[in-house]
């Protein structure tokens, strides 16, 4: 199922051209990153490249950033795609 899943992301990934680079220069765009949802989808891109470091730094600025964001969910679901994909516990 797991392999079913990253095929699928990868899949929608390629088809949307160069994805990290829309991610990064959102971010360069807009550092504050309102509720941290640019920043937790990165967290999925490092997760999927089996980058645990830089996913897990991605996902703690997420949680700081989403902080009383009201659409933080949003970010949530990313955060627990990207511990999946790492096959971690947030706990």
């Amino acid at each position: 199922m797991k392999k079913l899943l990253v095929l699928a992301m990868m899949a929608t990934l390629l088809m949307a051209g160069s994805a990290f680079a829309v991610i990064r220069n959102y971010l360069r765009a807009h550092p504050d990153d309102r509720g941290g949802v640019v920043t937790s989808a990165r967290a999925v891109w490092f997760a999927l490249g089996g980058d645990a470091h830089r996913a897990e730094q991605d996902i703690r600025t997420a949680v700081q950033k989403g902080k009383g964001y009201i659409h933080f969910h949003h970010a949530g679901f990313h955060i627990a795609l990207a511990y999946a994909l790492l096959q971690l516990s947030p706990v």
